[in-house]
């Protein structure tokens, strides 16, 4: 984790605070959206790999069933 001393973040319209404890508190938030977007790109990618498996002939039969009443 990064050294945190002089930290300063910005709070509300017009002020600057200065916490050790909020810095690292943002900084743990910081990692966990870091982590949940490689999360989410590797399901997208995996996603891609097995809608690119389908043939044209595979593509046609799901439309034909969006259209099923």
């Amino acid at each position: 984790m990064k050294r945190v001393d002089n930290y300063k973040y910005y709070k509300g319209h017009s002020e600057w605070v200065s916490c050790k404890r909020m810095a690292q508190h943002a900084m743990v938030l910081e990692k966990r959206i870091a982590q949940l977007t490689e999360s989410q790109n590797n399901s997208l990618r995996t996603i891609n790999i097995a809608w690119s498996k389908f043939s044209e002939k595979d593509i046609s039969g799901l439309n034909q069933l969006k259209r099923w009443p």
